[in-house]
């Protein structure tokens, strides 16, 4: 079959995507402008795409979607949105064109795509072109074209009736339309959910046997709907975020429902948002929405498209953490570090103290606090306040912590909280806590 580029068109998103089930005996053909952006964000998509995945391609009468899902004990599912750009015809001929090519089919294997996109000339992305029609019976190739010259290996595809008859499920992503209207929903700024990850994700537990730890815990304070918490623990340390909203970012007359969002889909949606800094692309906001079995995020691009996680969350009651939170007023002495940056570099630098687990030494002598790790240089990080005079310089209180432990937290806090060397260390910072266990070991 020849294949000629279509003109690109776009029309307002009306309808949800409906897998096409009946027998193909047209081509469903996708015509994607690669702008610089589009490229990037097609990019980090497919790459998270797992190997033995695949991907679920459609084409509806108003935008492209490429979903997929990863396939862990409790799978979560991403949808990439594409929405048709605009042309000079009049709405009525667009609408035919989307339709008349309009369909779904399933890549087995994404790398081959993945591989082509990552070929092109950045600056001179160009535009990508799929064909799917079917010529066997369990599928087809599918031909696609970049910069307009057909590429030499095609990519094997096939129908979604041939792999939901093969008893394989093909998932899909709900609307963020349909989900804002279903379920409380939440705008939060872009950045501000990057850090909040970025700080959180640390503290959540990898013991499998305590599933209810394998996640962030969201949820709203009891007596105030606009308070908004995360919280992760390991056992071992502890991390909360308290943070009021401003009123218009609640969407919903109804609080959202407490969930437990496992790691996995915290990990892509942080991927998603910027690992290390927020990603540029984005527009600012993100959606998020909790139901009882599921939370939901949309991130919305300046390019008009979007990508949207379904993710399940995990069942049972998270443990009752703030009866481990000690007041900062409850605790005798406060160190105020003198820079949390300087202070991490410090611990990373002066080596660790043997044992089974690696940890550095935190000794208090008066008015001064440092970290001690291999050999005997005390190194300065905070002042003390408190009954200082009550310490004894010749008999410092010392105090172990986790080297990784410390390393992780204290780069996010100003001031912390102590009472003695068996009691857990609170760190605070506005809107934040940490708490970190001490070791128990010979000085």
């Amino acid at each position: 079959m020849t294949t000629t580029l279509e003109a690109p068109a776009e029309v307002t998103p009306e309808t949800s995507p409906t897998p096409v089930t009946q027998e193909i005996t047209r081509p469903i053909r996708l015509f994607i402008p690669l702008t610089k952006t589009r490229r990037h964000l097609l990019l980090a998509f497919l790459r998270q795409v797992p190997n033995d995945s695949g991907l679920l391609v459609e084409r509806t009468e108003s935008e492209t979607l490429l979903t997929f899902s990863q396939t862990t004990l409790r799978p979560h599912t991403a949808t990439f949105t594409i929405p048709h750009v605009r042309t000079q015809e009049p709405a009525a001929v667009q609408l035919q064109r989307h339709r008349l090519y309009a369909g779904s089919f399933w890549l087995d294997d994404a790398d081959d795509l993945l591989r082509a996109l990552s070929k092109i000339d950045p600056a001179n992305p160009g535009i990508l072109t799929l064909d799917f029609a079917r010529h066997r019976p369990d599928g087809a190739d599918i031909t696609y074209t970049l910069l307009g010259r057909p590429c030499q290996h095609p990519i094997a595809a096939r129908s979604i009736e041939h792999r939901i008859a093969r008893d394989q499920t093909v998932s899909h992503v709900p609307p963020m339309d349909e989900i804002r209207l279903s379920y409380p929903t939440l705008n939060l700024n872009a950045t501000w959910l990057t850090g909040l990850l970025q700080r959180t994700r640390p503290a959540i537990s990898k013991d499998e046997t305590r599933y209810v730890l394998n996640g962030i815990y969201f949820h709203f304070d009891a007596d105030d709907r606009h308070r908004f918490r995360a919280v992760a623990t390991d056992g071992r340390r502890l991390h909360l975020e308290d943070w009021p909203l401003h009123p218009a970012s609640v969407l919903s007359d109804e609080s959202l429902p407490p969930v437990i969002v496992p790691t996995d889909g915290i990990a892509t949606l942080h991927t998603f948002l910027g690992t290390t800094k927020p990603n540029p692309y984005l527009t600012g906001a993100v959606f998020f929405a909790t139901e009882e079995t599921h939370a939901y995020t949309h991130l919305p691009f300046k390019d008009g498209s979007s990508i949207t996680l379904s993710i399940p969350t995990l069942e049972g009651n998270y443990p009752n953490y703030p009866q481990v939170i000690t007041p900062a007023a409850n605790h005798p002495y406060t160190l105020t570090v003198d820079n949390p940056a300087d202070a991490a570099r410090t611990a990373s630098l002066i080596g660790t103290i043997g044992g089974k687990i690696d940890h550095i030494h935190l000794i208090i002598d008066g008015t001064r606090a440092y970290l001690r790790g291999t050999g005997n240089a005390y190194h300065p990080f905070a002042s003390v306040t408190g009954p200082t005079s009550q310490i004894d310089p010749l008999n410092p209180f010392v105090a172990a912590f986790n080297r990784a432990f410390f390393i992780d937290a204290i780069p996010h806090f100003t001031h912390l909280h102590f009472t003695d060397p068996e009691t857990p260390l609170t760190l605070t910072a506005p809107h934040r806590t940490h708490i970190l266990m001490p070791m128990r070991v010979t000085a």
